[in-house]
């Protein structure tokens, strides 16, 4: 068999992840990676046995799980270049990879099948491979038809009246979209067997912005062969499809979509899994191909059973033990692709791209107070990789629920029927502001600034807005908190306020987003249980929701700060002594009353020591730096 045509040229752009979006956080450009492939094992031709690789400096093959038998050639090599799987074990699947020679590597895998040596019998004569492994197919797992025809097209992620979804597997079953409209006109209807007609998607062409995902279809435990039908309007060649257990690492189906584009077609592609698995993702990503009628597709059916082209769906080895430096020590890794819950708290890192450079890089990673309905810290790097798209803010502003985590354990600040709708319970009620004497109301306030992670209408900003990542903050009216806190954003990622005197702010470049990258953690403490509000709120409204929830609000809001005093030593922050390093961190009140007209006076009315911080809330900040770099508060390091 030949090799499966895996390859689209701009993964290469997607994956080299560099200082601040690999497990490397300082500033080493060097990368080695290899093409994204799946292949089976070629017995008479070496040459399609070839993986190829992208470097600019040494490298060296890996492959995992470890196995004997295996040989490679070369088995290293430097720069751009290529080297053939010469021999593996019959019957295994391995991965292979390369790392640089300081041992760093990226999420990127090329999957070799070699098929199980035969028996010989006459029963094999003349069959094809794949037939005695087949299994017959059985239940239905998940089907989405989009629906019944509509009168005008909607947005995927502004709507759920297309999500029909149904099946054994289904009840699990939630939907992330970009760029993906719910139509009708010239459908399905007819055109193959078993098309619904209806609705179905369409999606354009841009590859860095564009993509529909059907996440966690519940599988069948024990099953690993399967069969995969979707109605088509394009060649396969226009749309990546791809498959994941965990929606970190992605394999790319081989399918035969349109013999011509714009003519409704049947496609139906066999995949067997490695190992058994709980829960399956699929993505569809555009290639770049601009089509006039654009990509559409329906009719997705996943069912038990068929078999086909090998999908490695295990987790991913990592080079090395590295956590992010900027994780509180309490952080629980998820294990899936939904938040991980431990007692009250909810743990997820969510994972964007560049604006630019298309580089994969975290945005931001949470603990969620799952009681409290509200966040207790988000963790996030601050690095010139975030600010390719300047400070540009998705219009209007798309407030969503998070979609790792229950909706009912969240703060419910947006509209139940989309961006666009007319649900106006999006606030929290203002009992507590009342009950201290006070005036005014609670604003949404983003813990990872939508203008540190700038890119109007990309997900990279969207994300900033579930809210996992919003903290109630009080308006002008309760007290100077905006003003202060305002004060504590611009040291660290800038402002458009020229005439502030904090001398690290100049609205040109802030000098502590560093090419070592910024650490930062913001967070609120929660003194007074008794300071609750109700989310689903809005004081205009005659009535109140029946189904709004109690929520805590915080007593205090905190950001901590780290990074390396040059700025540019080029190691991670593990690799560098206590003189190398500096932090700082600012405690403020909810309702405080702090003159903030000079901002430097203002900081230096709330700028305390991370252990300070630590010691009021009881949680470790930093745990792998010094003691001593936490007992820091020199504001001249950080320019105010």
């Amino acid at each position: 068999m030949g090799r499966l045509p895996a390859w689209i040229g701009i993964c290469w752009m997607l994956l080299l992840a560099t200082a601040c979006g690999s497990s490397d956080d300082a500033s080493d450009d060097s990368y080695a990676v290899v093409q994204t492939a799946a292949f089976t094992f070629n017995e008479t031709d070496p040459s399609l046995n070839e993986i190829h690789v992208l470097a600019n400096t040494g490298w060296q093959v890996f492959w995992t799980p470890e196995a004997e038998g295996v040989a490679v050639d070369p088995s290293a090599g430097v720069g751009n270049g290529s080297f053939r799987v010469t021999d593996m074990p019959a019957g295994q699947t391995l991965r292979f990879a390369v790392r640089t020679a300081t041992g760093k590597s990226i999420e990127q895998y090329v999957t070799v099948t070699r098929a199980a040596e035969s028996s010989g019998g006459e029963e094999d004569e003349g069959d094809n491979d794949n037939d005695e492994e087949e299994i017959p197919l059985g239940e239905t797992l998940f089907r989405l038809d989009f629906g019944p025809e509509r009168s005008s097209w909607v947005w995927a992620n502004q709507d759920t009246g297309w999500q029909t979804q149904s099946g054994s597997g289904a009840a699990t079953v939630r939907y992330e979209t970009y760029n993906v409209q719910i139509a009708s006109p010239y459908g399905s209807s007819g055109r193959y067997e078993g098309a619904s007609g209806g609705s179905y998607a369409r999606m354009y062409e841009d590859p860095s912005t564009d993509y529909f995902v059907i996440r966690d279809i519940t599988l069948p435990a024990a099953q690993t062969a399967y069969t995969l039908s979707f109605g088509a309007i394009f060649p396969a060649g226009d749309m990546r499809l791809e498959v994941s257990a965990d929606s970190r690492n992605w394999t790319p189906l081989t399918y035969t979509g349109a013999a011509a584009y714009n003519t409704w077609t049947r496609v139906v592609v066999g995949f067997t899994l490695t190992r058994a698995v709980e829960r399956l993702n699929i993505r569809f990503v555009p290639t770049g191909v601009d089509r006039e009628y654009g990509l559409n597709f329906d009719d997705i059916v996943l069912t038990a059973g068929g078999g086909g082209q090998t999908v490695d769906p295990g987790s991913t080895p990592v080079a090395d033990d590295y956590r992010f430096p900027e994780l509180p020590s309490n952080w629980t890794a998820p294990l899936g692709n939904a938040a991980e819950i431990s007692g009250d708290y909810a743990f997820f890192t969510h994972w964007t791209r560049s604006v630019n450079s298309n580089r994969v890089i975290r945005n931001f990673s949470y603990c969620y107070d799952t009681r409290r309905h509200n966040p207790v810290w988000v963790a996030y790097p601050l690095h010139a990789v975030y600010l390719e798209g300047g400070y540009g803010r998705t219009s209007p502003d798309p407030w969503v629920p998070d979609p790792v985590l229950d909706e009912s354990l969240q703060s419910k600040i947006y509209r139940s029927d989309g961006v666009n709708g007319s649900d106006p319970y999006v606030y929290w009620s203002t009992n507590t502001m009342y009950a201290l004497g006070l005036r005014g109301s609670w604003t949404k306030g983003h813990l990872c600034m939508s203008r540190e992670r700038g890119g109007a209408n990309r997900e990279i900003n969207r994300q900033t807005f579930y809210p996992t990542n919003i903290a109630p903050q009080p308006n002008a009216s309760a007290g100077t908190f905006g003003e202060v806190w305002g004060c504590v954003e611009s040291l660290i990622s800038g402002s458009d306020d020229r005439s502030n005197d904090i001398p690290a702010d100049d609205n040109a470049s802030n000098r502590n987003i560093v090419a070592d990258t910024l650490f930062v953690v913001a967070g609120c403490h929660y003194a007074h249980e008794e300071w609750a509000e109700y989310d689903s709120s809005n004081y205009n409204e005659p009535t109140v929701d029946p189904n709004r929830k109690s929520c805590v609000m915080p007593t205090h809001q905190f950001k901590v700060l780290l990074r390396t005093r040059s700025g540019q030593t080029g190691r991670r922050v593990q690799e560098c002594s206590a003189d190398e390093l500096q932090s700082i961190g600012f405690w403020v009140e909810t309702f405080t009353r702090i003159d903030a007209s000079s901002a430097s006076s203002a900081l230096r009315a709330v700028a305390v020591p991370v252990s300070t911080i630590e010691r009021q809330t009881g949680l470790t900040l930093f745990p792998e730096v010094p003691a001593s770099v936490k007992e820091q508060c020199n504001p001249s390091d950080w320019g105010f």
